[in-house]
């Protein structure tokens, strides 16, 4: 595990726009997903599920909904230290999201309850000690470097958080640093696994490459990750649904269906859309 000095310089250089180490990237401050659409669509409740981590958003909105046990995974190991920012501000400040441009003291607000449990959440803890002394004269547009804003900011708020910190209260955290277009080998098999929009990144590396190689490695994991009948969750972010090279690549070991499309401007766009194994 990383020294605490060595986080906050790769914070210094994400800020800096020098940062080279994908393993430390900025962070979304919340999702850009429909996230509420997409759960009336998909069941989690008493499922076991990988997702990836990014804003947190996901993992929570699952929380809320009853899903049997949630593990995650990310390419970037400072979506970990945010999300364990999340928690702290649900269960000690009955917030969703952290103050926006960490306003009125809130780090030190929120730490000063925190006694982590684990190495991990001490890791955690540290991070975000130093980082409130050494940023504290921040500028609003320095943080965004580190904690990007979207559009509609609270559009996956969750209001009631009582389920949420019910859950918060005994869950123990697995989170793997992994790239998943690359091979990856993990023990445990999953009822669904949520992607968010990585197909749409994945194809744009490989249209830059002029290979399909990545998409099927990331078919692939998906493929050995899913219980039999699994389902992996992927959303429209950018584009409006997958290309044309990802769906011959998904094709034979997969059965994709839209998520129900959401009228916008006039316009129908859907929130998402689901592969379902049938190897």
């Amino acid at each position: 595990m990383e020294k605490v000095s060595e986080l906050i310089e790769y914070t210094h250089d994400i800020i800096d726009g020098v940062c080279k180490d994908k393993h430390y990237n900025s962070i979304y401050f919340h999702s850009n997903e429909d996230l509420n659409s997409i759960f009336n669509e998909v069941d989690v409740s008493d499922k076991d599920v990988l997702t990836v981590l990014s804003s947190g958003d996901q993992a929570l909105h699952m929380y809320d909904r009853g899903v049997g046990s949630v593990e995650f995974f990310d390419v970037n190991k400072l979506t970990l230290y945010y999300f364990y920012l999340r928690v702290w501000t649900i269960k000690y400040l009955n917030k969703f999201y952290p103050e926006l441009y960490f306003k009125n003291n809130f780090l030190n607000k929120v730490l000063r309850y925190v006694k982590p449990e684990t190495e991990e959440e001490m890791q955690a803890y540290l991070y975000w000690k130093k980082f409130a002394w050494h940023f504290s004269n921040i500028k609003p547009q320095d943080l965004e470097e580190i904690l990007m804003l979207g559009t509609n900011i609270f559009k996956n708020k969750i209001y009631d958080l009582s389920r949420v910190k019910l859950r918060l209260e005994n869950e123990n955290y697995k989170f793997y640093n992994i790239d998943i277009s690359k091979k990856v080998n993990l023990e445990k098999k999953y009822d669904i696994i949520f992607v968010s929009n990585i197909g749409e990144r994945i194809m744009g590396l490989a249209q830059r490459n002029g290979s399909i190689k990545n998409i099927e490695i990331y078919k692939n994991n998906l493929l050995n990750l899913l219980k039999e009948d699994g389902i992996v969750i992927s959303t429209n972010v950018v584009m409006f649904g997958p290309k044309k090279d990802e769906m011959e690549v998904f094709s034979s070991n997969f059965v994709k269906k839209d998520l129900k499309s959401l009228c916008k401007f006039g316009k129908k766009k859907s929130p998402g859309y689901v592969y379902r194994k049938v190897r």
